[in-house]
């Protein structure tokens, strides 16, 4: 390990000094521009390379100049895509809830003039999402109600996403049959749509319900399965919220032992999770220094301390900033700083007025009754312990309302289900009767028409069939021949002509002709230009990693109009010696297709090693195209070569273009298995 380290330091340095001159040479553009469609391309650039944990304000600083300009400009679609895909960094990662909410306000007052329904649903589903982490649940239906209404199938996966969260809602506020309904909905989605990740939270929510219904022992039980499936399956991704969850049940059966296992598991992988939403860390942290503070006041302390690093920055409304406030009141009052802990806890009650977090209000109340105990002021001990008292009452009532209504429904379903099905029987059952022979011609002939038409059609699609392979044969048997021919010229020129060229430079340099000498060599270089471009003898040399990124150097150093860079994922052993020609001969032919037609001014690939998937993204800020126009004209053999070259790879393509707007590439390649 300490061998490398030097190498990786070094790597490292180039890579920030190579981004700073990026950001340098776009801010000198922002400076110096002319028009506001060049600041605007400068903006967009640069809000792309902000994009990290060292710069996140940059970002969003970068990320509102550039909407109040497309506003401006009346670029209304694309101002909302930037303020939309610039949300989740603002309000989660800055944990800037309003200034988030105000950049999706300013592109709201221009809705009439966005005509892509798409683009709506995202805008007020980011809004709904906004709304409920300030735990503005009224607001976050609305916006909820409104994306599911703009979003089309074509937009499944957000429309799925838009129910899911309203299901939240409604869990929120109480209303569990309803939220239970919208997760079904939303499971079935998720499931059609192979979105295994999103399906695993409908599960786990629906589990949730049982545990706030009181069915407390079926919920650990649920998800302590849940989990196992998960782990089986390598399923790590939602952990953290699994096993917080299953603290929090444990905690209701008052095993407390098993609470602190399963928080200390949850924060585990918490610490060693990159870039983890700074929600997770305040609710585990805090729930951690809740338990210490009656057993350990220097590890509370420290929990709670943690989460005050987190939550300074952030807006005071923020989700789980009421739980972190009821918790440092709960250690200020076991450190007997009474007076300290009354000012908190007064705070938090301000909050709580219009909270729906029942159990918050509850030991809110608590807290309030021990520490007027310790003041010293028993009438408003009383008053705290009664309100405490009548809350904790009210729960209990409204939990077991909540657990009849569940029960009542399941029966009332399961009569109306056994009702239908019996007037179905006894309908089949007097058609049977009366329309028997009737029924028996019939089926017979339609059966022998369709087995005619299904004879038919069937021969008609294996010949489509066949001749679809045929095609995809023959076009992957083109492409290895043009890989093979390449590879023979590229070999022959490089030690047929390469080293005829080398004997006249040795005799050249005996006459001491400075000249030729010089020519030859230009030509010597030409001819290895020439056989790199013809066959990528790089691939077997220095291998696939270190060969794609010496492709976007060498282009970007040969083209000084544009800045060419990259960010690739070690995919060292991953695909056959082909499938990494190809994937070397898809990137080379799209950054030939942006060096010659884009008008860019920067482009950026990024190549991610997923679990299962690699993912390739080009990305440029030039002119943009007509996709369909661009691949149906007969002339234009690139974007057919790629997509020739990605089904050889069993991947998936997916190219947006957007005319002044730029062009963003999108392929997806699945690992061997």
């Amino acid at each position: 390990m300490k061998i490398y380290f030097p190498i990786t330091l070094v790597f490292l340095i180039s890579l920030s000094s190579f981004s700073q001159k990026k950001d340098e040479y776009f801010l000198s553009i922002l400076d110096s521009a002319k028009t506001n469609v060049i600041r605007l391309n400068a903006l967009d650039s640069l809000s792309n390379n902000y994009k990290n944990p060292n710069n996140f304000e940059d970002f969003a600083d970068y990320v509102e100049k550039f909407v109040d300009l497309a506003i401006q400009q009346k670029e209304y679609e694309r101002a909302a895509t930037k303020a939309i895909n610039g949300f989740f960094t603002i309000n989660d990662r800055l944990g800037k809830r309003e200034r988030a909410l105000r950049l999706l306000n300013k592109i709201e007052k221009h809705t009439s003039k966005i005509k892509d329904s798409s683009i709506l649903g995202k805008l007020y589903l980011k809004k709904g999402g906004g709304f409920f982490n300030g735990k503005d649940f009224n607001s976050a239906l609305k916006n909820y109600n409104l994306a599911t209404f703009f979003l089309r199938d074509k937009d499944s996966i957000f429309k799925a996403d838009a129910i899911y969260f309203t299901g939240q809602v409604y869990f929120e506020k109480g209303n569990y049959l309803k939220a239970l309904n919208s997760f079904i909905i939303a499971g079935n989605y998720y499931k059609n749509l192979g979105d295994l990740e999103y399906y695993n939270h409908t599960k786990q929510s629906t589990i949730s319900i049982y545990g706030t219904l009181g069915f407390n022992e079926k919920s650990i039980q649920e998800r302590k399965k849940f989990i196992e499936e998960k782990i089986k399956l390598n399923l790590e991704n939602g952990l953290i919220v699994d096993y917080y969850n299953l603290a929090s049940s444990y905690k209701k059966t008052k095993n407390y032992n098993q609470q602190l296992n399963y928080l200390l598991k949850a924060d585990s992988i918490a610490n060693k999770t990159k870039g983890i939403t700074p929600y997770y860390l305040i609710n585990i942290n805090t729930a951690l220094a809740k338990f210490y503070a009656d057993t350990d006041l220097k590890k509370a302390k420290k929990r709670i301390q943690k989460v005050k690093d987190i939550i300074k920055t952030m807006d005071d409304n923020v989700y789980g900033y009421q739980f972190y406030r009821i918790t440092k009141s709960y250690i200020l009052y076991k450190e007997k700083k009474y007076k300290k802990a009354k000012k908190i806890l007064f705070k938090a009650l301000k909050q709580s007025k219009d909270s729906y977090e029942v159990t918050d209000q509850i030991e809110l109340y608590r807290i309030l009754s021990l520490v007027y105990s310790e003041l010293k002021s028993h009438s408003k001990e009383v008053f705290y312990f009664k309100k405490y008292i009548h809350k904790k009452d009210s729960l209990q009532k409204i939990t077991n309302l909540n657990s009849f209504n569940y029960y009542q429904s399941l029966f009332e379903n399961e009569l109306q289900e056994k009702k239908i099905t019996e007037q179905k029987a006894s309908i089949q059952l007097l058609k049977s009767k009366n329309e028997g022979k009737k029924i028996v011609i019939f089926l017979v002939s339609i059966g022998f028409g369709l087995f005619v038409i299904v004879a038919i059609l069937f021969s008609k699609r294996m010949a489509l069939k066949r001749k679809k392979i045929q095609r995809e044969q023959y076009a992957q048997n083109l492409l290895l021949s043009q890989e093979k021919e390449r590879k023979r010229i590229a070999k022959d020129l490089h030690d047929g002509l390469g080293q005829s060229l080398l004997v006249i430079k040795n005799e050249a340099s005996l006459r001491k002709d400075e000249k030729i000498k010089k020519l030859i060599d230009g030509s010597i270089n030409e001819i290895r230009s020439i056989s790199r471009g013809l066959h990528p003898f790089q691939l077997q040399q220095i291998g696939i990693n270190n060969a794609l990124e010496n492709l976007v150097t060498e282009i970007d150093q040969s083209f000084k109009n544009i800045y060419i860079f990259g960010d690739f994922d070690n995919i060292k052993g991953v695909l056959t010696k082909d499938q990494e020609l190809n994937l070397f001969r898809i990137l080379q032919e799209s950054l030939s297709n942006i060096i010659k037609h884009s008008e860019a001014k920067s482009a950026r690939i990024t190549l991610l090693n997923k679990d299962s998937n690699l993912y390739l993204y080009i990305k440029d800020n030039g002119i943009g195209f007509d996709f369909s126009k661009k691949y149906n004209n007969p002339n234009s053999l690139g974007l057919k070569t790629i997509r020739e070259r990605v089904r050889f790879l069993n991947g998936t393509i997916k190219v947006d273009s957007f005319i002044k707007g730029g062009t963003s590439i999108t392929i997806k390649i699945p690992k061997n298995e």
